[in-house]
């Protein structure tokens, strides 16, 4: 299984902490910082993994069986995401899985509008100040999110049956099988 954008591991872990031992795991990022803390994750774990500095964006090691990601896809500008899709695509046989945990835009001006004062609110109540307000904001003025209804489209596009289990403010968990 793939862990696109794995970071520290943190999602590929709780497959483990599920109950996932079995998986082989291959942790694709770009900074090699991070994926040594995944590997640090995984051997507390008792479990070796194959941890590569790489841009999954341009390079996919193929054949897998399943692909994840989280938090990560939705820096990449749209038509790079579309044209990661189809590599996903190609790179899983038929019945392969990908599942997406990642940030995502209202469908409209309006909800965004609500969403982002859902998301100030809850920030302050769990105690951010201004300062660290306005550094997310400015963080994720960098962000290239898609609606969700655009990505299960570009997902459908690339091959996939694709559908969302599970939404709730900018983020949403997109499964995608291949066709």
């Amino acid at each position: 299984m793939l862990d696109l954008g794995a970071g520290t591991g943190l999602f590929s872990g709780l497959l483990v902490v599920a109950g996932r031992r079995d998986l082989r795991l291959c942790l694709l990022d770009l900074s090699s910082a991070m994926l040594a803390k995944a590997e640090r994750r995984f051997e507390a774990l008792g479990l070796a993994v194959d941890a590569r500095v790489c841009d999954y964006a341009e390079d996919l090691p193929t054949p897998v069986d399943a692909v994840i990601s989280a938090l990560s896809i939705h820096h990449l500008e749209h038509a790079t995401q579309r044209a990661l899709f189809g590599r996903i695509a190609n790179a899983l046989p038929p019945g392969g899985l990908f599942v997406n945990a990642e940030q995502v835009a209202a469908p409209n001006l309006k909800a965004e509008v609500a969403i982002d004062r859902q998301w100030e609110a809850g920030a302050r109540m769990l105690g951010a100040s201004d300062a660290v307000i306005t550094a997310a904001r400015h963080r994720m003025r960098h962000d290239r999110c898609a609606s969700t209804a655009e990505l299960l489209c570009w997902l459908e596009a690339a091959g996939f049956t694709a559908d969302c289990p599970w939404a709730g403010g900018r983020f949403a968990v997109l499964r995608a099988a291949k066709r």
